[in-house]
């Protein structure tokens, strides 16, 4: 992998981290990211499916593509008080 695909990569994930409860299309993204000649087309289609495989983002019903956010995950013993309010 060359630098300007790493580049290309970070410039995806980054676009998609802003807008975290969006997707978009390919065309989409390479509208909004400025790519304009089809051979970038052709390697931002390459950079998402690699992004994809990397766990990085998630494809979305059909050929959307959205920011992948996992969620913290805490793990502990929960421990009610009588009022209701719960700490773990």
């Amino acid at each position: 992998m060359n630098s300007s695909e790493e580049t290309l990569q970070k410039k995806v994930i980054s676009f998609l981290a802003r807008y975290p409860g969006d997707s978009f299309k390919s065309r989409e993204l390479a509208q909004r990211l400025g790519i304009k000649q089809e051979t970038e087309y052709l390697l931002l289609k390459e950079a998402l499916r690699v992004l994809e495989d990397k766990k990085l983002l998630q494809r979305v019903t059909g050929k959307r593509y959205g920011y992948l956010h996992v969620p913290e995950t805490l793990i502990g013993k929960l421990e009610r008080t009588r009022q209701g309010v719960g700490f773990v």
